[in-house]
């Protein structure tokens, strides 16, 4: 608990020092944006904190979650032509890009396209459709993304009708590859003895080069598509009313204001900051995680394969079943990261996307209070670990500090954060040796 007080003391003063230094850090769409981050990279330092636990180490953090951002994009990407439709153009409207067709259209899927035949030199040509039905147009209308008013009214065209991929099979598909990549390292650190830094650093290097190799090393995203999916990432369910946080973020410290006329502004009591859907995943998940390695067999199970694993053994615990588990979970929890991350960018580069977020991850469980000796943990810990490295970060740049001093900021600010905290952590170790040795002192003494 005392270690938690002085993480959360960290955070508590960076936001603090921010706030005054440049007010524009309590604005609205600031605490949206660093909550929103906070979240992401919270769930991916939770998956890190049970492998750090056991005594071990995941560094292919950062490459599964570009890994599984491409994969989703490209099974989302993936269409099979199912059938075909014809129809006949009524008419072209003078843009070019709306076409009105004979027949009813509505019952048609989103990133379908039409085979033209181009009479300028008699070849067929696709093009794509940019919005099969505009709500403002009726259900014969479509729209394409290049001018065709060289179609003249009466023209023959073909619809090709696609299948995609199921949106709830493609989110399954890449869970499944996340746990079977957590899966193959927990066996090959327990059943072929290798160690936990040598596996994940390959892993690193491998799933960055299959990225790469699978997206043909160019971006990939989702374009204006999968909206409802988006929201998973950039909803908005829910709002609170956090107090004088407007008027705060204008500056205003005293209890009088005036706007940008120079009349005097009313105090805004309230400002609803609102809460993005990552955070409520990553609050699920921080509330499960916290309750099974607290408050289940398998979690002690784990504390103390950390804390003495030749010790679990005698005691009849599989630790290597246990060792599994807790790389299986943090796979599956980058990989729930990596669709998280991607679909909040809506596109990803295979070559850089990921790059250094097992690095966040490992400090913010370690700001947290996981040793890396293992054994300890705390997931709230974790959570608040998190929030301070991407605070820290926010903050670096409300302050104008220039950007390529940034990690170098952010190491000497968990550098001294974890030492202080050994430090402390030594000193109370003697204060209560020393205690005991007095106790014991006077017992001795008294009888």
């Amino acid at each position: 608990m005392k270690r938690i007080q002085g993480i959360l003391g960290l955070l508590v003063a960076i936001c603090l020092f921010t706030a005054i230094y440049n007010p524009l850090f309590l604005n609205e769409t600031n605490l949206y944006n660093v909550i929103r981050w906070t979240a992401l990279y919270g769930i991916i330092s939770i998956g890190v904190a049970f492998v750090i636990i056991t005594g071990g180490i995941d560094l292919s953090v950062g490459s599964v979650v570009g890994l599984t951002g491409c994969l989703l994009a490209m099974f989302l990407e993936v269409s099979f032509v199912e059938t075909e439709e014809s129809y006949t153009v009524k008419e072209v409207d003078k843009s070019g890009r709306v076409l009105t067709v004979d027949k009813d259209i509505s019952h048609l899927p989103d990133q379908d396209a039409l085979l033209l035949q181009d009479p300028r030199n008699n070849q067929p040509r696709k093009m794509s459709i940019v919005r099969d039905i505009a709500e403002d147009l009726q259900a014969t209308q479509v729209s394409v993304r290049e001018s065709v008013s060289w179609i003249k009214p009466g023209t023959q065209v073909i619809w090709l009708k696609k299948q995609h991929m199921n949106i709830f099979v493609a989110l399954a598909l890449v869970m499944l590859i996340s746990i079977v990549i957590g899966l193959i390292h927990g066996l090959l650190i327990t059943k072929i003895k290798l160690q936990p830094f040598v596996v994940t650093l390959c892993g690193l290097l491998f799933y960055r080069g299959i990225s790469r190799v699978i997206a043909g090393d160019k971006n990939v995203g989702f374009g204006p598509f999968h909206e409802g999916l988006k929201y998973l990432a950039r909803g908005k369910p829910i709002s609170i009313p956090v107090p004088f946080i407007r008027y705060l973020s204008k500056g205003n410290w005293s209890t009088t204001a005036e706007d940008s006329a120079g009349n005097q502004a009313a105090l805004d009591f309230f400002a609803w900051i609102d809460i993005p859907m990552p955070m409520l995943i990553m609050i699920g998940l921080a509330i499960i995680s916290a309750i099974f390695l607290n408050k289940t067999i398998y979690g002690r199970y784990l504390l103390a394969l950390g804390r003495n694993e030749r010790a679990a053994q005698y005691s009849g615990i599989n630790t290597d079943r246990m060792v599994i588990l807790a790389y299986v979970i943090c796979a599956a929890l980058s990989g729930l990261g990596g669709i998280l991350f991607v679909l909040d960018l809506n596109s990803v580069q295979p070559a850089t996307h990921g790059n250094f977020y097992e690095l966040y991850a490992i400090a913010a469980a370690v700001l947290g209070g996981c040793s890396l000796r293992g054994g300890e943990g705390s997931i709230l810990g974790v959570v608040i670990g998190a929030a301070v490295m991407r605070t820290l970060r926010n903050s670096i740049n409300l302050v104008k500090i220039p950007t390529h001093l940034e990690f170098a900021i952010i190491g000497i600010v968990i550098l001294v954060g974890v030492a202080v905290d050994e430090i402390v952590k030594t000193l109370v170790i003697k204060h209560r040796a020393i205690r005991q040795a007095r106790e014991m002192a006077a017992e001795a003494e008294e009888t």
